[in-house]
């Protein structure tokens, strides 16, 4: 809503959004990258990210985080116990620690998105005789930030090494796949 009518009430809801989602899930924050990286690639919107509202987005969501990732790094041993679930670094050779991360995270994807692409191919079916719909800006963001957030998290499988994805670790991100 922020980019279509942005108003300050919008861009103070957007920090609580992120900041509540932060402190649900704490791979929420790739979402608000990825749809940022994502922005700067489309002209009409990207005039959104030069507002100075933005700001107060951002300072909201700190607020709102700040106490429990306080506590996060002040309390590492405790807050990452069990990072072991990631199965980082498990495998001996670098390259294949690469591919199974990738396939990993590929498959965790598809799960997730399984569902969707079943209900979209059965819509496609019947309506593909229909006249064909521009597409509109906010569809093109919505796309993009998947692809920005699942070229984040590759990156992140080459840089960390993490062989081991569960489909509801990809949910902040793939969440907008649905129809």
């Amino acid at each position: 809503w922020i980019v279509r009518r942005p108003t300050t009430l919008g861009f103070l809801c957007l920090g609580v959004v992120i900041g509540l989602g932060s402190l649900a899930k704490y791979n929420f924050f790739l979402m608000p990258i990825a749809a940022g990286v994502a922005i700067m690639t489309l002209p009409d919107l990207r005039r959104s990210l030069l507002d100075r509202r933005l700001a107060l987005s951002g300072g909201l969501a700190c607020l709102i985080a700040i106490g429990p990732y306080l506590w996060v790094f002040s309390n590492r041993v405790e807050a990452f116990a069990s990072a072991r679930k990631f199965e980082i670094g498990e495998q001996s050779d670098a390259i294949l620690q690469l591919i199974e991360g990738l396939l990993a995270l590929g498959l965790a994807a598809i799960n997730f998105v399984a569902l969707a692409i079943v209900v979209c191919g059965v819509l496609f079916t019947v309506y593909r005789n229909q006249s064909s719909v521009v597409k509109v800006p906010l569809e093109q963001l919505i796309w993009r930030t998947i692809l920005v957030g699942l070229a984040v998290l590759a990156l992140g499988v080459a840089i960390v090494g993490v062989t081991n994805f569960k489909d509801r670790w990809l949910q902040p991100l793939l969440v907008l796949a649905g129809p």
